[in-house]
């Protein structure tokens, strides 16, 4: 390798290892899309094939933590079992969860677009007890017919707060999700939390142009230029607080709390009954 490779490769290391001190877990394209915004790579093919390298390669030296790179699309499915009783009896008081909706003025789901980012949703959303479903792109009638069953079976003004591309076909799924909803009777809102297009500026987000071989891209363009900026660009600390705050904007936190101040009590009682401290 030579001198000026070997530099560079060096710089792109030091990058993707800066950028996951910063925040983790992350996916790669995640780390990509931060190397990117740091001027560390560019925004095409092999900025990427650099950034995937050099995340490989701050693991393999032990510069990162391998689990500070997820990717869940990939989850293995895996058979969960116990060595007896007594373990799954001290898991099972572990599981315990109270039902915080009752007592909330309204229903929330978080729908994201993309399965590599779910985890990180599921980690802001796991302290609400807030549904976290993944789109997988367009969402499927049945997924949705679920989603507005859950809605109307909670008997309250309902919210799907949602988070995809800032693309033609992005800004259609949100749309099309509200709609989809409406045809089942469900009336809740759908707010999109991300990408917005302030962010592009605000956050120095690289875009790429609209692909004009999708079919939406003529309306995109009319409403909102011709810059598209994926979901993953987004800073990692920037996605979760405003996640966050979305949520904490819309529930009742004295209830919310008087719930966990509840369930606390009733998971100490659980393992007392099954003989657990």
């Amino acid at each position: 390798m030579s001198g000026r490779k070997q530099q560079k490769t060096k710089t792109w290391e030091a990058a993707a290892e800066a950028i996951l001190q910063q925040g983790h877990p992350m996916t790669v394209r995640q780390v990509y899309y931060q190397m990117v915004v740091s001027g560390a790579v560019p925004n095409s093919k092999t900025g990427y094939n650099h950034a995937k390298n050099a995340i490989l390669s701050v693991r393999k030296q032990a510069r990162v933590p391998w689990e500070w790179i997820e990717d869940p699309s990939r989850r293995p499915r895996t058979v969960i079992a116990w060595s007896g009783l007594k373990e799954f009896m001290a898991d099972a008081a572990l599981a315990y969860r109270k039902d915080i909706w009752p007592t909330q003025p309204v229903y929330i789901e978080v729908w994201v677009e993309k399965e590599a980012l779910a985890g990180i949703f599921e980690s802001v959303c796991r302290p609400y007890g807030v549904t976290v479903n993944v789109g997988h792109g367009f969402n499927s009638w049945t997924a949705v017919q679920n989603a507005a069953l859950r809605f109307n079976a909670a008997s309250k003004p309902g919210t799907v707060l949602y988070f995809g591309d800032h693309d033609a076909s992005g800004k259609s799924i949100s749309a099309s999700l509200e709609k989809i909803l409406r045809w089942f009777d469900c009336h809740a809102q759908v707010v999109v939390g991300g990408i917005l297009k302030a962010d592009i500026r605000r956050y120095h987000l690289q875009p790429d142009l609209t692909k004009m071989s999708d079919t939406r891209a003529e309306s995109f363009i009319a409403k909102h230029g011709d810059a598209t900026v994926e979901l993953d660009a987004l800073p990692v600390d920037v996605l979760k607080a405003r996640l966050q705050h979305m949520i904490e904007s819309r529930l009742d936190i004295p209830a919310l709390g008087k719930v966990k101040r509840q369930e606390k009590l009733e998971s100490k009682r659980l393992r007392q009954m099954l003989g657990n401290k």
